[in-house]
C-alpha cells in the first residue's frame, strides 16, 4: 500500500528535477542575489559574494572553486547567479541525472521486495 502511494505521489510531480532538488535551487538562488560577476573567459568567470569572497566558475571543466557543485551535484549559488545573467531559467542541465523525477520514477518503476531475515 505505502508503494502505491509513493508511485501516485511520483506520477504528480511534473517538475524536470525532484522537489527537492528543486528547493535546494530556489535557495542557491536567493542566496545570490547581491553577488558580481566578472568574465576570465569563454567558459571561466569570477563570482564575488557580498562578503567580497572569491571563486572561479569554470563550465568547461562544470567546477566551482567552492566545490559545492561537484560535491552535491546541483548548480551552487555561483553558478547560478552567472547563468541567470546570461538569462537562464531551467538549471536541470547543470544537475546529476540523479536529481531528474524521471530518474526518480524509473528507480521505483518495478516493485522492490525486503529481503528475508537471515535469521529465518
Amino acid at each position: 500500500m505505502q508503494q502505491w502511494s509513493f508511485q501516485k505521489r511520483s506520477v504528480a510531480v511534473k517538475t524536470t528535477l525532484t522537489p527537492w532538488a528543486e528547493t535546494i535551487i530556489q535557495e542557491n538562488k536567493d542566496a545570490c542575489n547581491n553577488w558580481m560577476v566578472y568574465p576570465i573567459s569563454n567558459s571561466r568567470v569570477e563570482v564575488k559574494s557580498s562578503t567580497h569572497k572569491s571563486v572561479i566558475v569554470d563550465f568547461q571543466q562544470r567546477t566551482c572553486t567552492c566545490r559545492r557543485w561537484k560535491i552535491e551535484g546541483l548548480p551552487c549559488g555561483h553558478v547560478i547567479k552567472v547563468l541567470t545573467m546570461n538569462r537562464y531559467e531551467d538549471f536541470s542541465e547543470f544537475a546529476l541525472k540523479a536529481y531528474f523525477t524521471e530518474t526518480l520514477r524509473k528507480i521505483y518503476e518495478e516493485s522492490v521486495n525486503p529481503l528475508p531475515s537471515p535469521f529465518e
